[in-house]
């Protein structure tokens, strides 16, 4: 319903509507929507922009939670930021070809949209701009978009197919973040990195096609992705970062390529399906709690490029029965196979000089350690819970009175080192067993 009186024009500007809502009908010779115009418009339920109007201003339409639907014309070439945001009752959007950019914020928080036209022209999709669109389920993204902005789609919980054309060079941060029920993703060839927690919480994903151009899963980037049974990581990838598989629970496999140099903290952690996990030789460091609780992981493969096993690296991995620790490892970190109960043997090499506190603490079946002289820096590696253990083999070195190597209750004695403040200077094994 059109009455003029209802609209502040200046100079083709519409800057405020005073009018009850309802079905309204902007006038002819409005050039420009304002800025928050219709800000906070409650009672408006449709608008109907006509053929003159070349922008629509940031705020535009903000918080019209009673908005159901908006014809937006063909000659409209920008659609401000934060237009439409919060307009819970918006049910579908055709933006116009004229549109080269849809800026930030433009259709946030629209919870009731299903649908949305996304015209050629699009080069850029800005951040959060179907952010929390809960009732989205499918998006087809136009081959020109170049980059899809930080927070893009996310928390859009009914959004189940995506397409991400080959031009995309770059997906930004929390893009899909919360997209519950998107179940497959193709990831396009000009990617190089995959952003933080770019996919993370999509709990239905099940598969993740990752091209050879990537170089970086950036922090959580897939987080909480339980439905992910399988991924390929490229060969051009060169650090997992931070929590970057985080729980994915129904993860079986992983093979780490010979360009990773650091697998980062957490990286794996609490991935429970995970069976196997071969490390191609290239990697230096597996990082603190790299594979926590990976409690279905029975075996894994270090190579020798390795040269040191992080803090609780392989915590909690209940099911693992062996391990080969290869020459070039240094150094053991504290807690690094801590609760391994499956655990029955381990050789450490001569390369390693440092062990750290606790190191096979819990590894209820471990039955013989063999520490090389090599070794400078050892602080109680195991303990009381270590109930199998039945040979350890140390050397007699300048370690603390109060470091004890061992405190296994189950042994007949305890090694007593001497004390001395000089350097390290191992010369023979003393065995301790039980009678």
């Amino acid at each position: 319903m059109e009455n003029k009186q209802d609209f502040v024009i200046k100079n083709g500007v519409l800057t405020e509507y005073t009018g009850p809502g309802g079905d309204v009908t902007i006038p002819e010779g409005v050039k420009r929507i304002g800025n928050s115009a219709f800000k906070g418009c409650t009672s408006l339920q449709s608008v109907t922009i006509p053929a003159g109007v070349k922008e629509i201003g940031d705020r535009a339409f903000d918080d019209c939670t009673n908005l159901t639907s908006v014809t937006i014309p063909a000659g409209v070439t920008r659609i401000g930021e934060w237009a439409f945001w919060s307009c819970a009752n918006l049910t579908s959007v055709t933006i116009p070809t004229g549109v080269t950019k849809i800026v930030s914020g433009a259709f946030c928080k629209c919870s009731s949209l299903q649908s949305v036209t996304i015209p050629a022209g699009i080069t850029e999709i800005e951040n959060s701009v179907f952010r929390d669109c809960a009732s989205l389920q499918s998006v087809i993204i136009p081959e020109g978009v170049a980059k899809i902005g930080d927070r893009a789609f996310e928390g859009c919980t009914n959004l189940q197919s995506v397409t991400i054309p080959a031009g995309v060079k770059r997906i930004g941060d929390g893009a899909f973040q919360y997209c519950t029920s998107l179940q497959s993703v193709t990831i396009p060839a000009g990617v190089k990195r995959i952003a933080d927690r770019a996919f993370q919480y999509c709990a239905s994903l099940q598969s993740v096609t990752i091209p050879e151009s990537v170089k970086r899963i950036a922090d959580r980037a897939f987080q909480y992705c339980k439905s992910l049974t399988s991924v390929t990581i490229p060969a051009g990838v060169t650090k997992i970062d931070y929590e970057a598989f985080y729980y994915c629970t129904s993860l079986q496999s992983v093979t780490i390529p010979a360009g990773v140099t650091e697998i980062g903290k957490r990286a794996f952690d609490g991935c429970a399906s995970l069976q196997s996990v071969t490390i191609l030789a290239g990697v230096k460091k597996i990082g603190e709690s790299a594979f926590a609780y990976c409690t279905s992981l029975q075996s894994v493969t270090i190579p020798e490029s390795v040269t040191k096993i992080g803090d609780i690296a392989f915590e909690g991995c209940a099911k693992l029965t062996s391990v080969t620790i290869p020459e070039g490892v240094t150094e053991i970190e504290n807690g690094a196979f801590w609760g391994c109960e499956s655990l029955q043997s381990v050789t450490i090499p001569e390369s390693v000089t440092k062990i750290g506190k606790e190191a096979f603490e819990g590894c209820a079946n471990l039955q013989s350690v063999i520490i090389p002289e090599s070794i400078k820096e050892i602080i109680k590696p195991i303990g009381d819970s270590n109930l199998a253990l039945i040979a350890l083999h140390i050397p007699i070195s300048n370690f603390s009175a109060s470091d004890k190597p061992c405190a296994c209750a189950g042994f007949a004695q305890v090694w007593e080192p001497v004390v001395r403040e000089s350097a390290i200077r191992p010369t023979m094994y003393q065995d301790i067993e039980l009678p």
